[in-house]
């Protein structure tokens, strides 16, 4: 029997952040006297400097420098909104025996250190799979009804939830995980919704009360705001299959005609004019049909010969057909 499953996730994301440091040197005494602000490591101290100097993030967007008499205020900020949107569509078809199971995954597979056991310094390499992975597990118990096992799991790498393993750092996952088993009939469909997911995280970094002072607090503190929506749904139908007919099967590439020198080169076309070749091999041959029978002998549209060989219009594939074969 075949599954037909369909996979719509839809994931967005914002992100804020405000992150402000400093580094001045104003004299006091007749002495230098230089400070600075860390916050969220926007800036840090060179250590290969001879004089205290700072050393900058990536992540700064805006420096500026204020002078007055000997004091000199330098400012690194971080300003920054990003806005994401991820689409993904799976449309898998899978067949199975009843009673065996089929399973797929979108997504991918994380490489994960393991220390062996009794070998120092000895390491292999594991692969965690993570993703939108389904398993169903189809049981015929009549003409028209399927019983039908289904789990699901989505599952994401998280780094801050991870472990260091020597100088490895090893992920963790987060997961959601549903199961459940469903009698229907051949073509009804089922579908598992609900995976739905809204993070919101929000991090504010300041000085004790330096930090609460309205306005000027800005270059005392450092804020970050995140939200990701997350909306999941999957919807399998499961259908009992039929062999094909005898003969060879129906593929994609049978229409394909390969472009010559001129058709590729001087009218940049990616696919050749098949109907063209052959009229022009049989010298003319198959047109000439009358009236009454254009576009079925003649040579034109709805010719069975023609839609089989026109290669200029794209290769054309009877999805209809072949789904109902399959």
């Amino acid at each position: 029997m075949m599954i037909e499953v369909v996979v719509a996730e839809m994931n967005r994301t914002l992100r804020r952040r405000l992150g402000t440091n400093f580094a001045g040197v104003t004299k006091a005494g007749g002495a230098d006297v230089t400070f600075f602000s860390f916050l969220q490591n926007l800036s840090r101290l060179d250590p290969d400097a001879i004089e205290p100097l700072a050393r900058l993030s990536p992540r700064v967007n805006f420096i500026t420098t204020i002078s007055k008499g000997s004091t000199n205020l330098d400012l690194f900020v971080e300003a920054i909104q990003e806005d994401g949107l991820i689409k993904i569509l799976a449309e898998p078809n899978l067949v199975a025996r009843t009673g065996e199971d089929a399973e797929f995954l979108v997504g991918g597979e994380v490489p994960i250190p393991v220390p062996q056991s009794g070998a120092t310094g000895v390491i292999t390499i594991e692969y965690k799979k993570f993703g939108v992975g389904v398993t169903f597990t189809p049981t015929v118990l009549g003409p028209d009804r399927i019983y039908m096992q289904i789990s699901t799991e989505v599952s994401e790498p998280d780094l801050t939830l991870g472990a260091q393993v020597g100088s490895y750092v090893v992920p963790a996952f987060t997961t959601r995980r549903a199961a459940t088993a469903v009698e229907m009939r051949d073509g009804e469909s089922f579908g598992i919704a609900g995976l739905l997911r809204d993070d919101v995280t929000e991090v504010i970094h300041r000085f004790p009360l330096l930090g609460d002072i309205p306005i000027l607090g800005a270059l005392f503190r450092s804020t970050q705001f995140e939200k990701k929506a997350t909306e999941l749904i999957i919807i399998a139908t499961p259908r009992l299959v039929k062999p094909l007919p005898p003969g060879p099967p129906k593929l994609p590439t049978d229409h394909f005609v390969e472009p010559d020198a001129g058709e590729f080169f001087l009218l940049g076309t990616l696919e050749g004019n098949a109907w063209e070749r052959m009229r022009d091999s049989t010298g003319g041959a198959l047109g000439g049909a009358s009236d009454d029978t254009a576009g079925r002998s003649s040579g034109g549209p709805g010719d069975p010969l023609v839609d089989g060989l026109a290669g200029n219009a794209g290769h054309r594939l009877d999805v209809e057909l072949a789904e109902g074969e399959l």
